[in-house]
């Protein structure tokens, strides 16, 4: 028998399978014991995993996480010990591997392209789950993520191949919005949910979320509109709600529960965790490989250590017979009872205070001047055309990272169409790479004197985007 096994921040839910035969279990988790698939208290864990039936010897572990980045990337086709370095660099996070796990699932290829999807997750963030199951005795076979075992689960239903569609998956107050084109992922978002099931503002959330996805296809000008809005984790009656609040908003898209394909849909994530492609996600063997790693470093360091202090002991006992010299000793003695005075401490540590003082304005102004050079330098950019792109009423703030030459575009509009259109003008001048358009989310507010609500409609919308490389830049890269 084969156990998939999957916490939530309520539940743990297995999934076991026998020949062609299916039994669901599920036990419930104390609140706060783990949040954002982060294992915060290890014992209530622990006891909870302790009341499953049947009691699993080893499992399959599936995991969800905002700690877990998602990047699909085209490339030409190249071999496994080159993809493992392309990985990396992709994330921008090469000179932290130490931090970090990467791994890649190749999800569609050609006898010349590929079309892979990596990821990278903290190590730390698997440190709980393997400490839990090694005390219970129970071994894992493989770790794979939520967002992966549904790419691959949608591959395999031929009635998806053809679809635009976007997958929402509900789970609590969490939402996961994954954007599908053709039947291949293109695009995901979390988002977090206001108000009750089956209520209005219930609704209208999930809507917003669902034109979010619907703008963000159209910024992107993809030949594909988004045919249908599936749902996982949304009771038919709420659907029944939200198809009549579509409606009302001149939406043509009808929110449908996703096809189960003849599994409990309640249990998709460890049940999709069966799937394996040849070139997959294993989190597992990732993190054995690190540790492996991480030990042979830390035998050469230990080796490197003794071999310094073999040299101190000598170098010591060198100095100690050199010193056996009483004028010379007494000299030593008398320059260090000066410098453990009270005068001289006081006179180091505020030298020391001033010291970090500077360091301190140097990182500043280093950083500073990076900055000045990034903005100034880059012949492209002109704020004063970006200013030229306000409309009346319309709030920009923008958000410069200095290592990642990127931009967070914040915003605050009177219409949904006056933001749309400032991104699309944003688009035209060229400044940037990569814009990518989050969509908006409407919000109401204000109170007149008398106590009568005039409210206050805004449209509040984010954008991120690459600043083009230096001119500088692209003659070096050229070199």
């Amino acid at each position: 028998m084969k156990h998939y096994i999957y916490i939530k921040n309520d539940e743990i839910q297995l999934v076991s399978k026998k020949g062609k035969d299916y039994t669901y279990t599920t036990v419930p988790v104390q609140p706060g014991a783990i949040v954002n698939g982060v294992i915060m208290r290890h014992e209530d864990i622990k006891q909870a995993i302790s009341q499953l039936s049947p009691m699993p010897k080893a499992v399959t572990l599936v995991v969800d996480s905002t700690n877990i980045i998602i990047k699909k990337v085209e490339m030409p086709k190249i071999s496994s010990s080159q993809l493992d370095q392309m990985i990396k660099g992709e994330f921008d996070l090469f000179q932290r591997e130490d931090k970090y796990l990467f791994d890649a699932n190749v999800v569609e290829q050609t006898a010349t392209t590929m079309s892979v999807l990596c990821y990278a997750v903290a190590k730390d963030f698997l440190d709980g789950y393997l400490s839990i199951f090694k005390d219970l005795k129970i071994k894992i076979r493989r770790i794979d993520t939520v967002m992966n075992s549904v790419i691959k689960y949608v591959a395999t239903v031929p009635t998806l191949q053809s679809q635009t569609f976007v997958l929402n998956i509900v789970v609590g107050d969490n939402l996961l919005s994954i954007l599908f084109e053709q039947g291949s992922y293109k695009f995901s978002n979390r988002s977090r949910l206001m108000g009750q099931d089956n209520s209005a503002m219930y609704s209208q959330n999930l809507f917003a979320r669902l034109s979010s996805m619907v703008q963000f296809s159209q910024s992107e000008r993809s030949k594909f509109p988004i045919g249908q809005s599936y749902y996982i984790g949304v009771p038919q009656e709420q659907l029944a709600h939200l198809s009549v609040f579509m409606t009302s908003a001149g939406s043509d898209i009808e929110p449908l529960m996703f096809p189960n394909g003849g599994f409990d849909l309640p249990y998709f994530a460890p049940y999709m965790g069966q799937l394996v492609n040849k070139r997959d996600v294993n989190l597992l063997v990732n993190k054995q490989e690190a540790r492996q790693k991480q030990k042979v470093r830390n035998g050469l360091l230990i080796r490197g250590l003794i071999l310094v202090v073999l040299c101190g002991v000598l170098a010591f006992r060198g100095y100690t017979i050199y010193q056996e010299d009483k004028q010379l000793q007494s000299q030593i003695d008398t320059l260090n009872a000066y410098f453990q005075s009270e005068a001289v401490a006081t006179e180091l540590l505020h030298y020391n205070t001033l010291q970090g003082e500077k360091d301190n304005l140097i990182a500043q102004s280093d950083e500073f001047f990076l900055l000045d050079s990034q903005l100034q330098g880059n012949k492209r950019f002109d704020s004063n055309s970006l200013t030229t792109l306000l409309q009346e009423d319309l709030i920009i703030n923008f958000t410069y990272n200095i290592s990642g030459q990127s931009l967070e575009i914040t915003g605050s509009a009177p219409s949904s169409a006056v933001a749309v259109a400032y991104i699309e003008a944003l688009r035209e001048t060229g400044y940037f790479e990569n814009l990518r358009y989050t969509g908006y989310s409407k919000e109401e507010s204000g109170v007149s004197p008398a106590g009568t609500s005039i409210l206050t409609v805004t449209y509040e919308f984010v954008a991120y985007a690459q600043i083009p490389a230096l001119e500088s830049e692209v003659a070096n890269e050229a070199e």
